[in-house]
């Protein structure tokens, strides 16, 4: 498999990255590796997204493109982009936080999604500690409820990740995530080491022995048994 953003969206697929304009829920970084990333502001018609992508597609490098952010449900364009990029010929993936499970659900049932990443950042009653919302660990994991009813009808394929930061509640609470996760019906994992670049550098993503400490936290996580498990070192 050929990453699009920091995802697997399909076998053998390349992909593009589009990253709209505006903040998501405060984290870890997200690492944009081997794909080709894109910027569309959010105030953008839709129509403009077929002229950014044109590049790629003449040189016939692109299966797919992955929206992110930013949080990619927050903008009003995203239907019509997606329309557009179907339109194209290509298989539409969203990187998504979790914080608007209606709008995922509407994107889902209208057709307009073929593989989701959703972010759970940590246990439910930790979550207002890692992004700062009272109410964001409900509407994330009922995200996660929206995309296992939408997979027992032949919805969209997904990954569940969750991003560590040392000395930080997400590391303390990562297994026990992975576990709920797990019981709830996900069998498509993602453990991944913050990353710097792109961060305001407010939080240290290296600490002594961190490495070895996410290696060996990967290696619990793998055990619970899933059909594909994937660390991602910073």
């Amino acid at each position: 498999p050929v990453a699009c953003g920091s995802s697997e969206m399909s076998e053998a697929a390349s992909g593009a990255t589009v990253v709209t304009e505006g903040k998501g829920l405060r984290a870890g970084a997200l690492g944009l590796t081997g794909s080709v990333v894109v910027g569309v502001a959010s105030t953008a018609p839709a129509y403009s997204l077929a002229a950014t992508l044109g590049f790629v597609v003449a040189g016939g490098l692109l299966d797919g493109v992955v929206l992110t952010g930013g949080e990619a449900l927050r903008q009003d364009a995203l239907a019509d982009a997606a329309r557009e990029v179907i339109d194209m010929g290509f298989q539409v993936g969203l990187h998504t936080a979790g914080p608007y499970p209606r709008r995922l659900r509407d994107m889902i049932e209208a057709g307009l999604v073929d593989w989701v990443g959703l972010d759970i950042k940590a246990l439910p009653e930790h979550y207002g500690q890692v992004v700062g919302r009272a109410n964001a660990a409900t509407k994330a994991w009922e995200s996660l409820e929206v995309l296992l009813e939408a997979a027992g009808r032949g919805g969209p394929d997904f990954e569940v990740r969750t991003t560590v930061v040392p000395g930080d509640v997400t590391a303390r609470d990562a297994y026990e995530v992975a576990c709920r996760v797990h019981d709830a019906g996900a069998r498509v994992y993602a453990l991944q080491q913050a990353r710097g670049q792109g961060t305001t550098g407010d939080f240290a993503v290296t600490a002594a022995g961190w490495d070895a400490a996410c290696e060996r936290l990967a290696g619990r996580i793998e055990a619970l048994g899933w059909e594909r498990f994937t660390y991602r070192p910073a």
